[in-house]
């Protein structure tokens, strides 16, 4: 009896070490970097008369720091740079607005393992995005033209610090130590770009296609 129940004391200790161990290699921070394609438009409120408004590709790539907390769960915070805008098509007219931001995103992030190396991943929370460029190019009766946004022939009035709601899923593979993921993600924009008009809604809305990995710097106990 007493070697029956030495037995089992062993087994409890070696998996509550096993235990231990993986709670701390879950436990650590990660560097990486993301990249892929942007869809985006704006929800325009009131529609602008005789305008049609339509999506316009850009990219965006930049870092993340992942600090994983626990099997499940995490947070990521990303630095990205980012392209977003519009294409507008009225009579005589195709234009683009082209916005390039600095984004940082703030998401907690969880991870439900559906295999031995693959995970689904889902995640949200803010973001905030600094205006770092902004042209309108396009096509005025045949005629091709480009103006930055301040220039003094066009002058975009708009908001340059923007907030937004991220959020997403996709899946996340294991490859050694390192985690290779592809996301899929919608920008939800909260602030108006419209400056000082209270009576008309401009919104970012932007698809993210983005693919990316982490590796573990480091572990936290």
């Amino acid at each position: 009896m007493r070697k029956q129940t030495l037995a089992v004391l062993a087994v409890v200790a070696i998996g509550a070490l096993f235990a231990s161990q993986v709670e701390a290699q879950s436990k650590s921070i990660g560097l990486g970097l993301r990249g892929g394609l942007n869809l985006s438009t704006v929800s325009w409120s009131p529609p602008p008369p005789g305008e049609e408004i339509n999506s316009k590709t850009g990219f965006h790539a930049g870092v993340v720091v992942a600090l994983d907390l626990h099997e499940y769960f995490g947070i990521e915070i990303d630095g990205l740079y980012t392209q977003q805008g519009f294409n507008s098509i009225s009579t005589g007219v195709d234009a683009n607005l082209n916005g390039a931001y600095i984004q940082v995103p703030l998401m907690v992030k969880g991870r439900y393992p559906v295999g031995s190396s693959v995970a689904i991943r889902i995640m949200g929370g803010p973001a905030i995005e600094f205006e770092v460029g902004c042209t309108i190019s396009g096509t005025v009766g045949g005629i091709e033209a480009s103006f930055d946004c301040d220039d003094p022939l066009v002058v975009v009035e708009r908001k340059k610090t923007l907030w937004s709601l991220m959020f997403g899923g996709g899946l996340g593979i294991n490859a050694g130590p390192a985690t290779v993921f592809l996301d899929v993600l919608y920008d939800l924009g909260l602030t108006n770009l419209a400056l000082d008009s209270p009576d008309e809604t401009v919104k970012s809305r932007t698809w993210m296609f983005s693919a990316g990995f982490t590796y573990p710097v480091a572990i936290l106990q």
